[in-house]
């Protein structure tokens, strides 16, 4: 299934490149898609932290972005975590962490401070937590958990998840519920 998820966001995005501005929704959800970046007040290890583990695909992203295979999660992992602990580290700094354990394939971790994120309102989290239960990484396989995940997401056209949702929503697969 993670084959197929890359796929989907491959044909996502190259279908969408014309596209760049095109959402759904309400102007509220919009903005609540589109997070307010840091204030720029970080700390040391904030800043690092964004630097080792921020996400290319992360709308809220303040600077370029590793992709998640080119992690190095011997460094971002403590400075993650220290970033986390600061004032000012929930949501954001908890999902970057979760990123970092999940790149360190710590799953149960990472499962845990994507929790965390989501649970403080930051949106990419619920996207990557929904993964892991998808898959069965760190967390029991769960894929109604995971397909709640994505269908509480704000609904937006840039971001594959939505598919993901309607591909996981509509399998005939063993072990994957169907809608209606």
């Amino acid at each position: 299934m993670p084959e197929l998820r890359r796929v989907l966001s491959v044909l996502t995005a190259l279908v969408m490149l014309p596209y760049p501005d095109l959402t759904y929704g309400s102007a509220k959800q919009r903005t609540q898609v589109r997070q307010a970046p840091p204030s720029g007040g970080e700390s040391a290890a904030q800043q690092k932290c964004q630097e080792l583990a921020e996400s290319p695909d992360d709308p809220s992203r303040v600077v370029k972005g590793v992709p998640f295979e080119s992690i190095n999660t011997q460094e971002a992992i403590p400075a993650c975590q220290a970033a986390a602990s600061a004032p000012g580290g929930q949501g954001r700094y908890q999902f970057l962490l979760g990123r970092s354990l999940h790149a360190a394939n710590r799953y149960s971790e990472a499962a845990e401070a994507y929790t965390q994120a989501h649970n403080a309102g930051y949106i990419q989290a619920a996207f990557n937590l929904a993964g892991l239960y998808e898959d069965g990484l760190g967390v029991q396989r769960d894929v109604r958990r995971a397909l709640a995940l994505y269908r509480d997401l704000p609904p937006r056209l840039e971001h594959p998840m939505h598919i993901t949702a309607w591909v996981i929503s509509t399998s005939r697969a063993p072990g994957f519920p169907t809608v209606g």
